[in-house]
């Protein structure tokens, strides 16, 4: 939007699922990082949870207070987070089995 000021930033990180921002701003503002928003993405400023919103309804965004904050962007998707239970809950079932086995 043409109204809108921009900040300083500085990328101290990127890896494949968290991208950790340095910004600064004398009010509050809207940082937005311009990679395309995806469900699963969480953020933090200075370690605290933040609400991950959008710009212009497809870049990753968050309200920041005024301040020196670090912005920290990780990507768990819950897809992540079933498949590890699965596993988990397959590998101890299949352990359970072998066990169960071994003893008769």
């Amino acid at each position: 939007e043409s109204g809108e000021q921009r900040i300083p930033a500085w990328i101290k990180s990127v890896a494949a699922n968290q991208v950790v921002i340095e910004a600064e701003a004398a009010v509050a503002r809207r940082a937005v990082l311009l990679d395309l928003a995806y469900p699963g993405w969480t953020v933090t400023i200075d370690g605290q949870a933040a609400e991950p919103g959008m710009y212009e309804d497809m870049y990753r965004a968050v309200e920041m207070p005024a301040g020196r904050h670090e912005i920290v962007w990780t990507y768990l998707p819950a897809s992540f987070r079933l498949g590890a239970a699965v596993s988990i809950t397959a590998v101890v079932l299949w352990l359970s089995l072998v066990i169960w086995l071994w003893r008769r």
